[in-house]
């Protein structure tokens, strides 16, 4: 019976991941509807881990109910955008308003996340990027990171034979590491104008800049509001042809910002980022 049950919760995961992918991506439209039946039918599963999936989806502000027809992807509105991104904006100050008191936490690190770290990675054979630089992350993949990320955070993962600080001070040094490498992605994605790469790097860079902060709360709030940000700017991008040039790319610029415990950088490049995403969907829906 246990066995059964997480196959099942598995299942449900896996089907929840993959509409949300697919709403991320465009392939679902805002508005779309769909049954049940016909997402049990898309995938050859039954219909009650489908059913569970749809009602997580729903709980998240992915998708509506519709009486009697099943249902369908949530419309969101500019206004939504704009409450989206302000909450957006208050979680991430909150966060690096606090960065003073991650100062030993991060001075105990041996491994700071520089430059010089990736290419000591690349000279004993690590690609940068953890040899997938350009492999396309699919949208819930960051949600597996972040479990694990979760208890490096929380300082609950440490290896075996290893005091707690020593531990802890290791697993924040790869935790930074894995960030940069999640924002250079990112940023070559955003310059790149490739929508649906920089999507799934953006997500997975800002839930594990969130885990070094500890505070796992904050990091599913902001996740949320992230993933429901894209959904809601998606069907605005795609319009657009060419994206070269237009996306934000300064992921790098805050890590270097976190790293320096430079806070009012760090607000100033939030900042931006939510000034040009605002900016840049306002004048989308206007046209």
């Amino acid at each position: 019976m246990r066995g059964s049950a997480v196959t099942r919760s598995t299942l449900r995961q896996q089907i929840a991941d993959a509409l949300r992918d697919e709403v991320l991506a465009g392939r679902l439209e805002p508005g779309q509807e769909f049954t049940v039946k016909e997402i049990a039918e898309q995938y050859g599963v039954s219909a009650t881990p489908v059913r569970e999936a749809l009602v997580d989806l729903s709980a998240q502000g992915m998708l509506d109910s519709v009486q009697h027809r099943g249902f369908c992807v949530h419309e969101f509105s500019i206004a939504d955008y704009r409450s989206l991104v302000e909450a957006r904006g208050l979680i991430a100050e909150a966060m690096f308003r606090d960065i003073d008191a991650l100062r030993r936490r991060r001075e105990a690190a041996t491994v700071p996340p520089t430059a010089e770290s990736e290419s000591e990675a690349t000279a004993q054979g690590q690609a940068p990027g953890d040899g997938r630089a350009h492999e396309e992350p699919r949208a819930h993949e960051e949600g597996r990171a972040h479990e694990e990320g979760r208890a490096h955070g929380d300082g609950q993962a440490l290896g075996k034979g290893q005091a707690p600080g020593q531990g802890q001070a290791a697993t924040i040094a790869a935790t930074l590491l894995a960030v940069r490498r999640r924002g250079e992605e990112a940023r070559r994605a955003a310059v790149a104008g490739d929508l649906i790469v920089l999507i799934g790097y953006d997500i997975r860079f800002w839930r594990e800049l969130a885990v070094l902060f500890g505070n796992p709360y904050l990091s599913d709030f902001l996740h949320r509001l992230l993933v429901q940000s894209w959904a809601c700017a998606v069907p605005y991008l795609r319009r657009v042809d060419d994206l070269k040039g237009v996306l934000w790319s300064g992921h790098t610029d805050l890590v270097d910002a976190f790293v320096r415990r430079d806070r009012n950088a760090a607000f100033s490049i939030i900042a931006g980022y939510h000034a040009h995403s605002l900016e840049l969907i306002e004048r989308l829906a206007a046209e």
